[in-house]
């Protein structure tokens, strides 16, 4: 007969199993996600032009010139309330992430790959008026979820 301390330790390994093979399978989801809203929160939250340039791979030329979206951002009031999100895979290593803001209209589409072992922003286009409702009638196997920046 075991002690049920015994079933307690089984227990927690394979909850720590459950959680690795998580972190292995969505990894490359969440870590494309973190790099577009580090970037979006970067450059229309908190207007850091060095810290948005950081997340660029600095290959192609952006549609809106990152320093000028900053300016703008710095001198607007900061708006850090919770977005909407949503994500699809473009290839093994590439993710296209689009970021609705609610309370101010706008929007952001990401694409993110892979460089070695971080995640870079290769292109992003800002839209004064938001695509969302356009993106959740052409993209409707979209999962859009709240996220805080």
């Amino acid at each position: 007969m075991r002690s049920p301390w015994s079933w307690v330790a089984i227990a927690v390994l394979a909850l720590i199993a459950l959680v690795g093979v998580t972190t292995l399978v969505g990894g490359s989801e969440n870590q494309a996600e973190t790099t577009a809203l580090a970037f979006f929160k970067a450059g229309w939250v908190d207007g850091d032009p060095k810290r948005a340039r950081g997340l660029l791979d600095g290959k192609e030329e952006p549609d809106i010139p990152l320093d000028r979206r900053t300016d703008e951002t710095r001198r607007m009031k900061p708006d850090n309330s919770p977005v909407l999100l949503a994500n699809e895979e473009l290839g093994d290593t590439m993710w296209g992430i689009y970021i609705h803001r609610p309370r101010v209209g706008d929007g952001l589409a990401v694409t993110v790959a892979k460089d070695g072992d971080k995640w870079r922003v290769v292109k992003y286009r800002y839209n004064m008026a938001s695509r969302y409702e356009i993106l959740k009638q052409t993209k409707p196997q979209l999962e859009w979820k709240e996220v805080q920046p």
